[in-house]
Parts: structure tokens; sequence; C-alpha cells
């Protein structure tokens, strides 16, 4: 389906992976090089814990963003779910997805505010956040299964 909204998300999703894929790079590059001890990698340029600090945030606004863009996509679709012929199961997993991707937007938020409020030696910290979402998203579906009406029935 092809509404305007669809096209609107889908020009904003290619935006901004146009924006953050080199952003994405560097993390990657400056996460494995900081848990291997310089070890594996390329070589960085040198960085201050404040351009890190920097990168962190920006890193978790542009997952914020494109996260707020997927939970939109999953939304217009169940807004059109009789259009779509969506079956229960796809209702469900839309739902589902909605909620994980809150989840993931909720990590990113607290990442840059803890990359915001650290002193420059805990920046780390920040990066490790996103460790968080191997437990999170799983209590996540734990509790949309305990409290969605279809588990249940």
């Amino acid at each position: 389906m092809q509404d305007s909204l669809t096209i609107y998300l889908s020009l904003g999703l290619v935006m901004l992976m146009l924006i953050f894929v080199y952003p994405i790079k560097l993390v990657t590059q400056l996460s494995v090089s900081y848990l291997s001890r310089g070890m594996l990698g390329t070589e960085l340029p040198a960085m201050l814990w404040s351009d890190m600090a920097q990168l962190c945030i920006y890193f978790g606004l542009g997952l914020m963003a494109l996260a707020v863009i997927i939970i939109c996509f999953y939304e217009n679709s169940l807004r059109h779910k009789e259009e779509l012929v969506l079956t229960k199961y796809e209702v469900y997993y839309c739902k589902r997805m909605r909620l994980t991707w809150i989840v993931v937007a909720l990590t990113a938020m607290l990442s840059c505010l803890v990359a915001l409020v650290v002193n420059e030696s805990a920046i780390p910290a920040a990066g490790y956040v996103y460790f968080s979402l191997f437990v999170t998203i799983r209590l996540a579906g734990k509790y949309y299964e305990r409290y969605n009406p279809l588990s249940q029935s």
C-alpha cells in the first residue's frame, strides 16, 4: 500500500540512513578497538573523550529516529489492517514489534543521557547501556504475552 504517510516514512528512512551510516561505522570501529584494547580494528583518528560522548549522543539520536520511523510504519500498517487484510497473527506481530522498537528507543535515550551526565572516563558506559537490550527486549515480550488478550485465548 502506498499512502502518503508510507511515502514520507520511506523518504525519512532513506535520508536517515544516508546521514547515519558513517557514524554507525565509526561507533562500531571504536567499540571493537575499545573492547579488544586496541588489538582488533583499524587505525582510528585520535579522539577526545568529549568527542566520543558527542558520537554516542549522535548515535543514540539516530537510533531513536530510526525507532520512531519503524514504529510509525507498524502503526500505519495497523491503521490500514482491513485494507491490507492482516491476519490476527500479523496484527499481533506488528504490536509486538512496535513494543520492541519502543524499548530500543528508550534504551537509546538512556544512552544519550548517560553520555551527557557521566564524567569523561565513564563515557563507555553510554555504549554498555545497549547490552541491556538483550534483557529488556525479552522482558517486554514476556510482558506483552502476559497482557495480550490473544495469547490468553
